[in-house]
């Protein structure tokens, strides 16, 4: 939060999941972007990152599409 608002973890389908749950409730944590490493073709972690991490929507804890948790 004090930094730049992003997460990058391989714990994508838990963690994430419990984020944007409480992103309803907390807004503070609505604008945090979450990337996956490991999920190198959905994601793109590495290119993001290299382009300067702009903020995309579907990155947003607030959207996570809760259709994608395995």
């Amino acid at each position: 939060m004090a930094t730049d608002k992003i997460v990058i973890s391989l714990d994508y389908n838990t963690t994430r999941k419990f984020f944007s749950e409480a992103s309803v409730k907390i807004d503070e944590l609505r604008n945090i972007a979450w990337v996956n490493p490991d999920k190198i073709e959905g994601e793109q972690p590495i290119e993001w990152l290299t382009n300067g991490s702009e903020e995309e929507n579907s990155r947003l804890v607030i959207n996570y599409n809760r259709d994608q948790i395995n």
